[in-house]
């Protein structure tokens, strides 16, 4: 009874009169304003539909410059360790750069000024996790609600399906190998010892086989610098 009073009402002769107006239910979020208020709400309203379209847009067109599904499943490879999830990267990309974090506000002592970002310096460039996170919303827009539990294993064979690669095609991976050599007075430091991949690295280093903080070697990546244990895997 409620509602029907809600949209309608009785005339003196009894009759029931519908009064509803479906348009005003889109009003509602203006009762209580004035004029001018309403004006304004009625305008920055507007202003946010139009934010929307443009994201909207923006999206749609970017996804059509992607090339499709398979083109941006592989844009992810190289963020991926072979047998890693999409969701497994960005836990491994977001707890290296906490640490990163963590160890550069240690050594950092610049002062507050210094800190402050320059206005006219261009926008940072994204980082992996911002990268892999679009990419994989993006998936997920297009209909994959699996992709953040997709394997390195389970990208490469869609890649390969879909047939925009050729069959000598060698996918890339964040997968790193690195070399080791001694750095102990009286030792050869000559001999260089791998390529190992990262896995064995660090269980020789919990077993403190180069000293109890990696002190006894250089290490780097295949084809890098030579640096200290805590500079490459700290």
């Amino acid at each position: 009874m409620r509602e029907e009073m809600e949209e309608g009402k009785f005339t003196a002769d009894g009759m029931y009169v519908r009064t509803f107006d479906p348009h005003g239910v889109h009003d509602r979020w203006m009762d209580g304003l004035n004029e001018k208020e309403i004006k304004i709400a009625r305008k920055r309203k507007k202003h946010q539909e139009k934010l929307q379209r443009q994201k909207q847009e923006e999206e749609e067109r970017e996804l059509r410059e992607s090339g499709g599904k398979e083109s941006m499943e592989k844009q992810l490879l190289p963020y991926l360790k072979k047998g890693e999830t999409v969701l497994e990267a960005l836990q491994r990309l977001g707890a290296q750069a906490k640490k990163k974090q963590a160890k550069n506000k240690k050594s950092s002592k610049l002062p507050s000024d210094a800190m402050a970002v320059d206005p006219s310096n261009p926008k940072p460039s994204p980082t992996d996790v911002e990268l892999i996170t679009h990419l994989a919303s993006n998936l997920m827009s297009l209909g994959d609600i699996e992709v953040y539990s997709k394997t390195y294993e389970e990208l490469v064979r869609d890649v390969r399906r879909s047939g925009i690669v050729d069959q000598n095609w060698d996918p890339p991976s964040a997968d790193v190998k690195f070399e080791y050599k001694w750095d102990v007075p009286g030792t050869d430091d000559s001999q260089t010892f791998g390529p190992f991949a990262e896995e064995d690295m660090q269980s020789w280093f919990k077993a403190s086989y180069f000293g109890p903080l990696g002190e006894k070697v250089k290490v780097r990546p295949v084809g890098g610098e030579w640096a200290a244990w805590d500079d490459v895997f700290g």
